[in-house]
């Protein structure tokens, strides 16, 4: 059986679809870790490390000080958690 699941994520009315697929991260480094594909090739990982911060491979996610939209996407959906 193969099984897929798909996301959109639209931002500033641009709707982007990601094929987001579960990732085994090495356990000293990441609890969590998915991969976010897009259609084009564009790939982005996410992961929540072990002290439970969430970590994104994008531009935003590496150097700003707040969540990307992949990660708030995630989320969103219920996939990681939100912050307590």
């Amino acid at each position: 059986m193969t099984a897929r699941l798909f996301l959109e994520i639209t931002a500033d009315d641009k709707p982007t679809i990601y094929q987001l697929m579960p990732l085994e991260p090495h356990p000293l480094v990441a609890t969590r870790a998915w991969k976010m594909l897009t259609c084009n090739g564009q790939e982005y990982h996410v992961s929540v490390c072990k002290r439970g911060w969430v970590q994104c491979t994008c531009a935003s996610g590496s150097y700003r000080d707040e969540p990307c939209k992949h990660t708030l996407a995630l989320i969103e959906m219920g996939i990681l958690p939100r912050k307590k």
